[in-house]
């Protein structure tokens, strides 16, 4: 007989379970109960997140090749023309941080949103030929300029994740460590499905 009611609890139990997880889990999305509150992320994740397509810059679009699958990019800002030391700051932390990627490098692109003088386009080149170069029209990259004066008000230059749907979804102050960067690009990329 108690071999037969331990049976019909075990069934009972195992019934059961389903329901309770779903019950708790929609409790906890409901209230926030019991939800962990820390993140793992270094930078800081723009909420909501801006898209390329509704800041328009290069036609919606951050695809400088069509022919490639859409890539993870690190778009580099200058906000004002004396930016010299920040600028350059910025592009040498992005480019280490592309180089410490190794194989996964070729997954993430670099971009400099701005048409630099023909000779500093030179000298960039030779530093770092793998950087892009997207000149647009000031009005499009507001809005990013805007975030870099309200979240790093001391800044020159935004870095932004940018992730392969053309979602920007981090933003990384100059002043932060090249670690930060780097560990979130290598855990985005290694849970990612697309770019």
């Amino acid at each position: 007989m108690s071999s037969k009611r331990n049976n019909k609890f075990l069934l009972i139990i195992i019934l059961c379970t389903p329901i309770v997880v779903m019950a708790l889990s929609s409790t906890m999305f409901k209230t926030g109960f019991f939800v962990p509150q820390k993140t793992t992320n270094r930078g800081l994740l723009l909420k909501p997140t801006l898209t390329v397509e509704k800041l328009n810059i290069n036609g919606g679009s951050l695809r400088l090749n069509k022919q490639v699958d859409p890539l993870w990019s690190i778009l580099i800002l200058p906000t004002t023309n004396e930016c010299l030391k920040q600028c350059e700051h910025a592009l040498y932390l992005t480019r280490q941080i592309h180089v410490a990627l190794g194989k996964e490098a070729n997954r993430v692109q670099r971009i400099l949103i701005d048409e630099p003088i023909t000779s500093l386009k030179e000298q960039l080149h030779s530093q770092h030929p793998r950087l892009n170069y997207l000149p647009t029209q000031i009005t499009y990259y507001d809005p990013l300029e805007k975030l870099v004066k309200h979240n790093f008000p001391d800044d020159n230059v935004g870095i932004f994740l940018v992730d392969p749907l053309g979602n920007i979804i981090m933003q990384y102050g100059v002043k932060q460590s090249g670690q930060d960067l780097l560990k979130d690009i290598k855990h985005l990329l290694k849970i990612s499905l697309i770019g």
